[in-house]
Parts: C-alpha cells; structure tokens; sequence
C-alpha cells in the first residue's frame, strides 16, 4: 500500500478538526469580549481557503498518492490553478488577520491573533475533510499509485 503523507488522512484531518476546534474556543474564551469580530474574519479566511483547497486537490486527485512530504504536497498544490492562489492567500490571510487585531487594539493582541489564526484552520479543516476522504477511498482502489 502506497504511503501518503500523513496531513492528508482522513484520520489525521479528524484529529486536526477537534484540535483546532478546540484552540480556537480556547483563545476565543481568553480574549473574549473583544474576539468575535476577529474569530469571524479568521473564519470567512479559512471558508475561502479551504474552498481553494479543496478545489486544489479535485484537481489533483491521485497525483496526491504519491506525495510522502509536507513538501510534496505543497509543490502537487503549487501545480493546480486554485493551490498556486491558496497558497499565497493563506500567508496574506494570516497577515490581514494580525493587520486588524493591530487596528482595533481593543484587548490582549496575541490571543485575538491565536483565536483569529484556529478559527481560520478549524474552517479550513472542516471544508477539506471531504478530499481527504475521498483520497482514502482512492488509496484503497488504487494501493499502488502510477508515479
């Protein structure tokens, strides 16, 4: 059986989902009340990047296989159109977050940021968990990816 990358089971996404999740409750609740506004934006980021994503790997499919790195899978989502705008959206989304919680400067600013940065990858993880099923039910059709 071919060996894949561990960030994209399905096994490691579920566990990914719950720890995000939980991180971004965590530093939501510290830097509450002053976190919504930021929590949401991290979110609407991590909706619009996991739909890139997601998108990313529809056009990858079984190329994905074969990837046994983070860099691997970085360079096979550099090939698509969507992984080429992921990527750079993902760096700039982190960026705007940070920009705002440094504008409002309301509460404390590293838990705005920690709460704003979970809810950005707890979204992103939710929307990317159904290609990461789907590339296990691909492994299991096709054990041997063709390289």
């Amino acid at each position: 059986m071919a060996k894949i990358h561990s960030t994209l089971k399905t096994s490691t996404n579920v566990v990914m989902i719950f720890l995000w999740g939980a991180l971004a409750g965590t530093f939501a609740y510290l830097s509450a009340p002053h976190s919504l506004f930021i929590i949401t934006i991290g979110a609407i980021l991590g909706a619009i990047g996991g739909t890139m994503q997601y998108y990313a790997f529809s056009e990858l499919k079984e190329r994905l296989l074969d990837a046994s790195s983070m860099l691997e899978v970085r360079k096979k989502l550099k090939e698509t159109k969507w992984g080429k705008i992921y990527i750079p959206f993902l760096w700039v989304g982190n960026l705007l977050l940070v920009a705002v919680v440094i504008v409002m400067h309301r509460g404390n600013m590293p838990l705005e940021i920690m709460a704003g940065y979970f809810s950005l990858m707890f979204i992103r993880e939710i929307i990317t968990l159904k290609p990461t099923i789907e590339l296990a039910e691909l492994l299991k059709q096709n054990p041997e990816p063709k390289l």
